[in-house]
């Protein structure tokens, strides 16, 4: 069991195996007082410096603030990035309204290489593809002036022939 302080990180990576458990237990208290405070949002986050992969994990709180959180290596989540040997970067993320949020560098962990992730049958639908390059037909010719005036005419006509009956 390691203590960790929450004014120095630990020094040394915390080093887990295949059946190993990593259990972390803590209490969100209140800085004038110490009761105990339910944050809306907790998470421990995962995050590969090399690859820039994270893994993102919801901890319960209770209403007195205690919270519980672990991690079985036997049947690790699937939100846990995939792993090499570089240490993963773990830290607590708590959010509420009533309060400004905190983000703690807890540890580094090392913990088994992951095997590389299966390619999905459709992994080349969600590359970018090429630019499209719209091609547009050339702008309508206008006839000339004097033809359209001319048919204008023929169509205005009947309308002034009729008018001119009407006002008789």
């Amino acid at each position: 069991m390691v203590t960790i302080s929450l004014t120095q990180p630990l020094s040394t990576h915390v080093k887990l195996s295949k059946g190993d458990k990593l259990k972390l237990t803590f209490q969100v208290v209140e800085k004038d007082g110490g009761k105990g405070v339910q944050p809306h949002q907790t998470f421990l986050r995962f995050y590969d410096e090399e690859s820039g992969e994270e893994g993102i994990q919801p901890v319960r709180v209770t209403n007195g603030g205690k919270a519980k959180f672990e991690l079985d290596m036997a049947k690790p989540p699937v939100s846990l990035p995939p792993t090499s040997d570089v240490p993963l970067k773990v830290t607590l993320l708590i959010g509420s309204p009533l309060h400004s949020p905190l983000k703690l560098e807890l540890f580094d962990l090392l913990v088994p290489a992951s095997q590389a992730l299966p390619v999905h049958p459709e992994e080349p639908n969600f590359h970018p593809l090429p630019e499209i390059h719209h091609t547009f037909r050339p702008d309508q010719k206008m006839p000339p002036r004097p033809i359209s005036a001319i048919f204008s005419a023929v169509v205005v006509a009947p309308w002034a022939v009729l008018l001119a009956l009407v006002g008789d």
